[in-house]
């Protein structure tokens, strides 16, 4: 936690359990590698790269993501809520219970609002997320029994 790491490379390890709250990551690649439970929550990464990685169990819960690229990796149980994604894009990921990314800010510094739109658009089709959350249903029975009558 609270950790810098500038150009680094993690590259065919496996990386289980790390806590990286509040660290920063720039320009740093993790290539070819397994992050499992990995807590990224409040950190900053910038210009990194996530090359033919698997990431299960991994949150970037109120993470600040710039200019990241992810890229033919696999996501499983990964969680956005409170991330800002600011001009980071994904291709070709293998995507399954993508959670809260309806909760995090997609941006793209200098963009408009039509280029922002489409980055969006793009990376709820990537991570297989519906751009709109399905409407819940009222928890309550709605087979309500008819008033009987007063005696």
């Amino acid at each position: 936690s609270c950790s810098n790491f500038h150009s680094c490379r993690f590259s065919v390890c496996g990386i289980r359990g790390a806590v990286f709250d509040n660290a920063g990551f720039y320009d740093t690649d993790f290539q070819s590698s397994l992050l499992q439970m990995v807590n990224f929550t409040g950190a900053s990464l910038a210009h990194c790269r996530f090359w033919d990685n698997d990431l299960v169990s991994v949150s970037f819960q109120d993470a600040r993501l710039k200019s990241c690229l992810t890229l033919d990796c696999n996501m499983n149980r990964v969680d956005f809520q409170g991330a800002m994604l600011d001009g980071s894009s994904f291709g070709r990921v293998n995507a399954q219970r993508i959670f809260n990314l309806h909760r995090a800010s997609i941006t793209q510094g200098g963009a408009t609002a039509e280029e922002v739109r489409q980055l969006r658009a793009s990376i709820f089709r990537e991570l297989d997320v519906p751009m709109f959350p399905a409407k819940q249903r009222p928890t309550g029975d709605k087979r309500r029994k008819a008033p009987t009558p007063e005696r």
